[in-house]
């Protein structure tokens, strides 16, 4: 080697003798297992800081520093920044960055090279990011600088003339999503709506999360119901109580080690449908009115838009009906008398949700109690009787009774459609009566008759008030029945009508007592009376 004064060139011929380079190596070189990296001088340029992560190194000059024991976390997939700060820089200064992320003692592998574009005076800046197949633990890290007009090549291994070589360590982390799903917060997509009168479903928007799938959804219910993490977004929630409130929040999260979850949706509600009445019961019933009654429970009635809507299918049977109420009963009002009605109803929840009509159920007014009864027309031993309906349809049947007299056979006897006495009562319509001519009285005697009437449900209305008529006097000459004051020959083809035809008998003989052919004297005029009346003819 030879040197001169200031002013001419120095020339210098390098010889490595083998126990120069071995305790070069031991005192140089780049860490254990990984290649030797150092240069031949820092008098011009080195690293003076290397900042990344928790590392904040600031150094003085040395050929190579093994740096290892200072470590920073870094997370795969993550970037982080560094800057190499230089002193003595020259704009001629370039750099390098390696990093050994499979761990195996060199820098050779893909990715490894960090960056080699270092240049100038720095700082120099790049990002440091894990890639996805690098091994976790520690990872060891070179940062390089030397002098680009001596040394233009960039390599993690070697001697340069000039700069400064410095190892640390990356631990290396994994991947830790942080980002919770999109949207967040999260909202439904469909909003709670109820299904039935015990239940509410609802579906919470589609969440995405391309880090960490599959994503779960979450629904809380202020019933109680909440449901668990799931990936499915569609919920419903059983077993509520009818026609009540419920609120729901959604929130979703993804499937990250440690899991992100998005902020909770806005409150939505919901209310449940108010039951389905179970038909139509009745209360009082009248001729001209029917009192209503909602079955089945029906919740929570008297809140909000609840209500009830009872209606009536048969014309003329809204009456008092066709509006909302809050309470289970209504009057149909203004029907007819003895007329069958059918009724349903349904409901409607707080929010105004109607049901269904629940099932029908029909109920018939009662009859009118007729008017007195017309009775004309006395003879010795009948009257005609006529029913008087009053405002009752023509299906409405009636019973007409002797209400008093001093005959004791006809005394509280009904009349039949004969016109003869009967123990219990016989139903007719007013025309199958028209005018029943009772039969059998005694003469000069008062007969008083009323009647009653019955609807299709056969409930019965009570008497009517009663009218009256006295028997002719006078005595009946058995057996004349032609009315010439002679019983004779003459009387049997008489007899004969009156038996078997009373009308045509009465039209022949309009001055004539039919009862004058009641020969056996039993009140009725029938063949019973034949053998009698053969006995009167022949004496």
């Amino acid at each position: 080697m030879t040197h001169c004064s200031w002013g001419c060139p120095n020339f210098a011929t390098r010889v490595d003798l083998a126990a120069f380079e071995a305790a070069r190596a031991s005192l140089c070189g780049g860490g254990e297992d990984y290649c030797q990296a150092w240069s031949a001088s820092t008098s011009y340029e080195f690293i003076a800081n290397v900042s990344v992560g928790t590392i904040d190194n600031s150094s003085g000059a040395s050929e190579y520093t093994d740096y290892s024991y200072f470590s920073t976390a870094m997370t795969i997939g993550a970037g982080d920044p560094i800057t190499v700060t230089l002193d003595s820089e020259w704009d001629t200064d370039i750099g390098g960055l390696w990093v050994d992320w499979n761990q195996d003692g060199d820098f050779e592998d893909a990715d490894e090279t960090i960056t080699t574009s270092w240049a100038g005076l720095g700082p120099y800046e790049t990002t440091i990011t894990p890639p996805a197949g690098a091994e976790l633990g520690p990872a060891r890290m070179r940062v390089r600088i030397q002098d680009g007009e001596y040394d233009p090549d960039l390599s993690p291994c070697g001697e340069t003339g000039y700069g400064e070589v410095e190892d640390y360590t990356i631990i290396v982390e994994p991947y830790m999503d942080t980002t919770p799903p999109t949207p967040d917060p999260m909202y439904f997509e469909l909003p709670p709506y109820p299904v039935s009168a015990t239940s509410i479903a609802m579906r919470a928007t589609l969440a995405t999360d391309s880090e960490s799938p599959p994503v779960q959804y979450f629904f809380w219910a202020d019933d109680g119901n909440s449901r668990d993490w799931d990936t499915d977004r569609n919920y419903t929630d059983a077993g509520l109580t009818p026609n009540t409130v419920y609120g729901y929040y959604t929130r979703a999260r993804d499937s990250a080690p440690v899991t992100n979850s998005t902020e909770w949706s806005g409150l939505e509600s919901a209310t449940t449908y108010i039951e389905t009445p179970a038909g139509v019961g009745f209360g009082t019933v009248s001729s001209d009115a029917i009192v209503l009654n909602a079955l089945g429970p029906l919740s929570h009635l008297g809140e909000g838009s609840s209500g009830l809507y009872f209606d009536s299918t048969t014309s003329g049977g809204d009456g008092g009906l066709h509006a909302w109420i809050q309470t289970t009963t209504d009057v149909a009002i203004a029907l007819d008398p003895n007329t069958t009605y059918t009724f349903r109803v349904k409901a409607r929840n707080r929010d105004g949700v109607e049901t269904a009509y629940g099932p029908t159920a029909s109920k018939t007014t009662l009859a009118l109690t007729p008017a007195a009864p017309a009775v004309t027309n006395p003879t010795i031993s009948t009257v005609d009787v006529n029913v008087n309906p009053g405002g009752n349809p023509a299906s409405t049947q009636f019973a007409v009774r002797c209400s008093s007299t001093v005959d004791a056979a006809w005394n509280g006897k009904y009349v039949t459609a004969e016109g003869s006495p009967s123990s219990a009562a016989v139903w007719r319509t007013d025309s199958q009566w028209g005018t029943t001519t009772v039969q059998g009285l005694e003469a000069e005697t008062q007969y008083c008759f009323h009647a009653k009437a019955r609807n299709a449900e056969l409930v019965e209305t009570g008497f009517s008030s009663s009218s009256c008529a006295t028997t002719e006097a006078g005595s009946l000459l058995l057996g004349d029945t032609n009315c010439d004051g002679a019983v004779n020959f003459f009387d049997i083809d008489a007899f004969v009508l009156a038996v078997t035809d009373a009308p045509a008998y009465e039209a022949a003989y309009p001055d004539c007592d039919i009862m004058t052919a009641d020969c056996n004297q039993d009140g009725l005029v029938n063949f019973f009376d034949i053998d009698s009346f053969v006995e009167l003819v022949t004496g």
